[in-house]
């Protein structure tokens, strides 16, 4: 029985987030595009690259049940909350002048 492609696709995120959530804890929040899966867990960043593993028979036809999503694993980095603090104070600045 073949897996309709968004099916992987939410196996593929249940996946990475269940791996990340092993060395990060739980995740606060979760971005996805294309290959790329960055999850936050507090001030830790942890990115992923998503890799569909699949298992071919002798005549090269891929055999069904026989994949499987492989992650290549980032290093766990601190999140950069300057910029969003600049932004922020920006804005409120803004703000200010408006009132």
């Amino acid at each position: 029985m073949a897996v309709a492609p968004q099916f992987e696709r939410e196996r593929m995120v249940s996946d990475a987030v269940a791996r990340a959530t092993l060395r990060i804890g739980k995740p606060d929040r979760v971005e996805v595009t294309g290959d790329r899966i960055i999850v936050r867990s507090g001030n830790k960043r942890l990115v992923l690259r998503a890799y569909y593993s699949n298992s071919y028979d002798p005549n090269g036809v891929a055999i069904l049940g026989g994949s499987l999503w492989s992650f290549e694993e980032g290093e766990v980095t601190p999140v950069r909350w300057g910029a969003l603090r600049a932004l922020r104070d920006s804005l409120r600045r803004a703000v200010r002048r408006m009132g």
